[in-house]
């Protein structure tokens, strides 16, 4: 099952929009059994249910032809139903992550396949030795140790870069910067 296929079905099987005696898929008169002032009321009352999002209207006034048409109100089936929907949307919810997540790693992957393929240019080897000189091989983060690596402070040109989009850092310095179990310096 592709992305598209998934993203349907979700959405074929989603509430519809809107108070139920709106919707144009209540068409199914169901016939519920009145205990509340039966005496009043009558014994029956009738609603709109649809199948769809499996919920019925208030109750309404029918016709005779809608009485003969009318089907009786099995609130155990519609709990089984909504049961099953619920968790079929949850296995296509985790069919979506999945499929989300190759994505996600098939692109991260060709972009890194990229980013190497960029950083053996002679280009790249130009700017790293210009940010070297221009530190004087010292790291631009704790001013102590020698350049290790040459860190992109963005990613937005890669390729084409200004030199002060890039700094020179010792392997520690370089590693703090790629620390996501730091979590101190993460926006609020």
């Amino acid at each position: 099952m592709n992305k598209e296929e998934i993203q349907k079905e979700l959405a074929d099987t989603d509430e519809c929009m809107g108070a139920v005696m709106n919707c144009p898929n209540a068409v199914k008169i169901v016939a519920i059994e009145n205990k509340f002032q039966p005496w009043k009321h009558g014994a029956w009352s009738h609603c709109r249910f649809c199948p769809t999002c499996l919920r019925k209207s208030q109750s309404f006034t029918p016709s005779e032809e809608e009485i003969r048409l009318c089907h009786p109100w099995d609130a155990s089936l519609v709990a089984k139903l909504k049961e099953a929907r619920k968790e079929r949307r949850k296995y296509l919810y985790e069919c979506l992550s999945q499929v989300k997540a190759f994505e996600t790693e098939t692109a991260n992957s060709a972009w890194w396949r990229e980013y190497d393929a960029y950083l053996s240019t002679q280009m790249w080897k130009g700017k790293r030795a210009q940010v070297i000189a221009r530190c004087k091989n010292i790291c631009e983060g704790c001013l102590s140790a020698a350049v290790y690596n040459v860190h992109h402070l963005t990613y937005a040109n890669l390729g084409d870069e200004l030199l002060f989009q890039l700094v020179g850092l010792c392997k520690a310095c370089h590693d703090k910067c790629h620390d996501r179990t730091n979590t101190k310096n993460l926006p609020t």
